[in-house]
């Protein structure tokens, strides 16, 4: 996952490296109200949570592929922006965290 800096004209600028995932096909991210970024990845079948000092911990992972199933866009919603929604691929449904 990279950030990419916008400068003052709107161009891009530098391009830095956020958190590497090896072995991992990420698809959305989100922000929560905390400013930890949440990253789903439809292979493995997981969601991550980066911290904004950089710790990284899995969030929910479904080692069969049969829950979650290939979790891909996410998105926060509700009053106080406390519920967690993915998309999911591989069946089709969305799942609330």
């Amino acid at each position: 996952v990279v950030r990419i800096s916008i400068l003052g004209s709107g161009d891009s600028g530098d391009v830095e490296t956020v958190v590497e995932l090896p072995g991992t096909v990420p698809d959305g991210v989100a922000f929560d109200t905390d400013g930890n970024l949440y990253i789903s990845c439809y292979r493995p079948d997981r969601i991550y949570r980066l911290s904004p000092t950089g710790n990284l911990d899995v969030l929910a992972e479904d080692y069969e592929g049969t829950l979650i199933a290939a979790p891909t866009n996410i998105v926060f919603c509700g009053p106080e922006l406390g519920t967690l929604i993915s998309a999911n691929l591989g069946r089709w449904h969305l799942t609330r965290y």
